[in-house]
């Protein structure tokens, strides 16, 4: 009787690191843990993985370029960063997950841009002809829960995500911004395999930007740019305080599978944002509207899936006119001169074999992109169209004591059309020239090359492990700059 319990015990604790196991190979596939798009709604959070599990890791990254890709985000960057994530089964139908992150980072030779976020509130920058380093500091928050209910699920997700940049030299911007994110979503069974939903999304964001000088012998001019490098030229000076706020509301669609089939997605939100002036009493100078919109279509099963994406965004801004000030500002115009449009299409494939015990998968994919921006007085437009394949295989070796991931991938930018028109060269030469440089590096051909391997060390059960990964990534351009990235991270999985 005692062998017999014995043998039972042995076979639970067997059978307990395998599925555990299992679930760390599962996170880890290119292909079983992709992301989909319809996991974007809470409610389908329940079925994304099989079994509960934590993750803590640190990580150091340093990325460095001989010349900047865009110059306003810097020629690269050194960081150090800690996170932690978790994602716990709650009962039969409830599942609960978070994550917390720190990051510190210094950024090399961010050129006329002085101001966070720059992919968000592009064009209307903050902006001086001297530059240099930036130190950040992010801290990131995210909570969520979801619950199924006979045949209805519900969702929910809150993000928050504070940042401080900051620099030491003139001139010194001190920029707080705070991204603050809600999603609700619900899902109801249409019939025994898909699952239909609906999903809201809110964000709310803002921005204090303070810019200083220490040097006694004077300041240097500040612009209020406002697109293609063009600035706000009445407010040139010193006017180093603004303000950004702004609001983001979003709805999508989902179909998801309750085993193999068809996932599909539908999204569309609108982002509105100002800036405003503290040294104009807070006078809104800019206006900034960004629709976007994003569609998605997967076929799926356990080992394989097919994929086509795309989004569309539209992004139009505005410049407020205003009287001569002697009695407050009062605006008396609004023009819209700059307006760009981004477009991605991505058409993606992954197979996984499994052969004794290793398991292999190879993941193909094509990206065309397309983007174009114009400003109206004096003229100027830019015009980029690039296609992108890319070829990614992965092997991951099992055994008692650990599990090694191995990755490596292949991709090159061709492309096939670029356009810059510039007229009237006099109007501002000054900054004309971080646009061409911009022009030149995004229109360049380039093969980028990825090479990704970690491997999970068994330290208790269920499968337990201390974990150590190490990335790099290598980019050659045309122009013949070169980039490089090197990451290295160790944590443990619970």
């Amino acid at each position: 009787m005692k062998l017999q319990t014995g043998l039972l015990a042995v076979l639970l604790a067997v059978s307990t690191v395998g599925k555990a196991q299992q679930g760390l190979q599962q996170r880890l596939s290119d292909t079983r843990g992709k992301a989909f798009p319809t996991y974007q709604n809470p409610a389908f959070a329940g079925t994304r993985y099989g079994e509960s599990f934590s993750e803590m890791r640190g990580t150091f990254s340093t990325d460095h370029a001989d010349k900047a890709v865009i110059a306003q985000l810097g020629r690269g960057y050194t960081a150090g960063a800690f996170d932690a994530s978790s994602y716990q089964k709650m009962g039969k139908h409830g599942v609960a997950w978070g994550h917390a992150g720190y990051n510190r980072r210094h950024i090399n030779d961010v050129r006329w841009n002085e101001t966070a976020d720059f992919l968000t509130v592009y064009p209307y920058v903050t902006a001086d002809s001297v530059g240099g380093k930036m130190e950040a500091e992010r801290y990131s928050f995210r909570l969520g829960y979801a619950q199924g209910f006979r045949k209805w699920s519900y969702g929910v997700e809150a993000a928050y995500q504070s940042a401080l940049h900051y620099r030491d030299t003139d001139p010194r911007p001190k920029d707080n911004s705070l991204f603050v994110n809600l999603t609700l979503g619900a899902s109801r069974a249409l019939s025994s395999r898909y699952s239909g939903g609906l999903y809201l999304h809110w964000q709310h964001y803002s921005q204090e930007q303070s810019i200083a000088f220490m040097n006694p012998y004077g300041t240097m001019l500040l612009y209020q740019m406002s697109g293609m490098n063009m600035h706000y030229h009445r407010f040139a000076g010193t006017l180093g305080q603004a303000y950004y706020t702004g609001h983001t509301f979003g709805a999508g669609l989902t179909l998801q599978p309750t085993g193999h089939g068809f996932d599909v997605m539908l999204y569309a939100e609108r982002r509105r944002l100002q800036k405003q002036l503290s040294g104009l009493n807070n006078a809104p100078i800019n206006d900034l509207q960004v629709w976007t919109y994003r569609g998605g279509i997967v076929w799926r099963s356990d080992r394989r899936y097919a994929l086509l994406s795309g989004v569309y965004s539209s992004r139009e801004g505005s410049e407020n006119i205003y009287d001569d000030g002697i009695q407050n500002y009062h605006r008396i115009a609004i023009t819209k001169p700059f307006k760009a449009v981004t477009a991605h299409i991505t058409a993606e494939a992954s197979q996984e074999w499994t052969a004794g015990a290793w398991t292999l998968s190879a993941t193909p994919s094509l990206m065309l992109c397309h983007h174009r921006q114009s400003y109206k007085t004096p003229v100027r437009k830019m015009s980029l169209t690039s296609l992108i394949p890319k070829l990614t295989f992965q092997a991951m070796l099992q055994h008692q004591t650990g599990l090694l991931t191995a990755r490596i991938s292949a991709a090159n930018v061709s492309n096939l059309h670029k356009s810059l028109s510039i007229s009237e060269l006099n109007a501002f030469p000054q900054q004309l020239p971080t646009l061409t440089d911009n022009y030149e590096m995004l229109s360049s051909n380039a093969w980028m090359s990825e090479a990704d391997v970690r491997y999970d060390y068994a330290i208790g059960k269920p499968f337990n492990t201390i974990f150590m990964q190490a990335k790099f990534q290598h980019t050659t351009f045309s122009t013949r700059h070169q980039r490089n990235l090197f990451e290295l991270s160790v944590g443990v999985t619970l």
